[in-house]
């Protein structure tokens, strides 16, 4: 069992590496699309992350192959607080990173269970 459970940390560690070692600032990558704009495609993508400073894999392999962006992207994360319960009013965070991008923190309690349809229509 120790040796199966130190695999699965030692591998989950590689993964985790890897996929951030080639992940760009959210920011940077924002600006440089301002400036050099690929084709936009009408609607809301919604691309979900852990770590909403960096552009999502799933957005950096849509602009490689689709070589599209939406008017609207919104990069979603979902955060676990150490408290049980999350008031409503502190529930969303959202911030503005420039025209075409919108970062969106969803907070929930460790004892809730999360509904993000609900907390996004708040």
């Amino acid at each position: 069992i120790v040796l199966g459970m130190w695999t699965w940390v030692r591998g989950s560690r590689y993964l985790f590496d890897k996929t951030r070692r080639n992940e760009i600032p959210l920011d940077f990558l924002a600006g440089n699309l301002l400036k050099k704009k690929p084709q936009l495609v009408s609607g809301t993508a919604v691309f979900l992350t852990s770590d909403p400073l960096s552009a999502p894999t799933a957005l950096m392999h849509s602009l490689k192959h689709y070589k599209v962006l939406h008017e609207q992207n919104v990069i979603l994360s979902v955060v676990t607080a150490p408290q049980p319960v999350v008031p409503d009013s502190d529930r969303v965070k959202m911030e503005t990173v420039n025209e075409l991008f919108m970062r969106v923190t969803l907070t929930f309690g460790y004892m809730e269970q999360p509904n993000i349809p609900r907390a996004l229509a708040i």
